[in-house]
């Protein structure tokens, strides 16, 4: 009985799509690339970019046999961002720019609008913000056929709002945010214009932290979280609600609202943990944001549990990516954080420890020279002092 339902369910989907073809609402290929789409989408939205790209590059490989130039060029838009999800940039770099020459022949303005605003996203995510911008006005050029409301063009105005900000050009940004929003706010709601506004909203934040304006910044929040559970649930969603927890995390920190600041951060570590697991840079970054919270309460209070805390949870951040090859001074400023805070518990001898660390992995990155290691050395030729001195007491004794 067991084994005859199993085979009657697994004849229903044939049944059905059988059905649908005749009714001539589809054909077997545009159900298969539906599916392979549906499938690339969801992991996509799980941040599972390896089996993304599969189902996207089984898709692409449909429209290229059915010659179906336009969508098979969309496609390789959605593959690069994966690309850019895992941080290969010279992978999702090549992808659009070998294309390019095409579509820019087969005059398709708005897919070369697409793929300059991707570029453009890729610059950003190295920061490269003049790149960025360049790439974005760009498409906007491709765009001008668009409507204002169009969601891509939108998107794209969301973008340079975002470049400019990181230029410290605030006013442009600020003004450019608003519009934006307040024309996704005219538009029907739907997944993408969702997904751009709550990104909207969080770049408005920032700037309004910018200008020191806290309630804002904490109604922008309130304002994200109710759109975000409208939202479907998935690791991409969870991330916008990081940056929200993280966001209301400094601004309690600067209210000196410690524990609220604290209550946030730690809901946003827990998200950390659930997208990116236990031993990930993204995370140890949330344990030192909690860890400064402590350091800024001891740094008030003098209290040495405060200061105790800090000490933990800066220690429990470089623990959460031991072992892994650090590319950039993450490490080195890890190890600069804990000499400061042995320092204000005036365990000279542990700061000069990390002080003389913090020294050997930022001279990987700069020369000695550099100005970036002026403080280390004013701070550790401090501590160093401050530990010789009960020996320069006793010997003059």
């Amino acid at each position: 009985m067991a084994k005859k339902t199993i085979c009657t369910l697994c004849f229903i989907p044939l049944i059905l799509l059988n059905f649908s073809i005749a009714q001539g609402q589809t054909s077997p290929k545009s159900f298969i690339t539906q599916q392979y789409l549906a499938r690339a989408d969801k992991f996509a939205d799980d941040l599972m970019s390896d089996s993304a790209i599969v189902y996207y590059q089984k898709t692409a490989n449909i429209y290229k046999k059915q010659q179906a130039w336009k969508k098979y060029y969309l496609v390789q838009v959605s593959i690069a961002k994966q690309y850019l999800q895992l941080e290969q940039y010279i992978m999702a770099i090549r992808l659009l720019t070998q294309y390019l020459p095409d579509i820019e022949k087969s005059l398709l303005p708005e897919v070369a609008g697409m793929y300059y605003q991707t570029l453009g996203e890729i610059d950003y995510q190295q920061e490269k913000f003049t790149d960025a911008l360049a790439f974005a006005t760009k498409a906007t050029k491709y765009y001008n056929s668009l409507p204002e409301t169009d969601l891509r063009k939108l998107d794209n105005l969301r973008l340079i709002a975002a470049y400019k900000a990181r230029m410290a050009y605030f006013e442009e940004s600020f003004e450019m945010t608003k519009a934006c929003l307040k024309q996704l706010d005219e538009l029907p709601t739907s997944k993408k214009a969702l997904n751009i506004k709550v990104k909207a909203l969080l770049l408005l934040g920032r700037l309004y932290i910018s200008r020191v304006v806290f309630d804002k910044v904490l109604d922008i929040c309130y304002q994200t979280i109710l759109l975000l559970d409208t939202m479907p649930s998935s690791k991409k969603n969870l991330l916008l609600r990081q940056i929200v927890f993280n966001r209301k995390g400094l601004v309690y920190k600067n209210l000196r609202k410690f524990p609220l600041a604290k209550q946030n951060y730690r809901k946003s570590i827990k998200i950390a943990q659930q997208v990116y697991g236990n031993h990930h840079k993204n995370l140890a970054i949330e344990y030192q944001y909690l860890g400064n919270v402590y350091l800024a309460e001891g740094g008030l209070s003098r209290r040495k549990n405060h200061l105790d805390s800090a000490l933990f949870y800066h220690k429990k951040s470089l623990e959460t990516v031991q072992g892994s090859e650090s590319q950039d001074t993450f490490l080195g400023d890890g190890y600069f954080a804990i000499a400061n805070i042995y320092h204000l518990k005036t365990n000279f001898r542990e700061a000069t420890r990390y002080f003389q660390k913090s020294y050997e992995e930022l001279t990987k990155h700069y020369e000695d020279t550099n100005p970036n290691l002026v403080t280390l050395y004013l701070k550790w030729a401090q501590a160093s002092n401050e530990e010789k001195r009960p020996e320069q007491q006793l010997s003059s004794q």
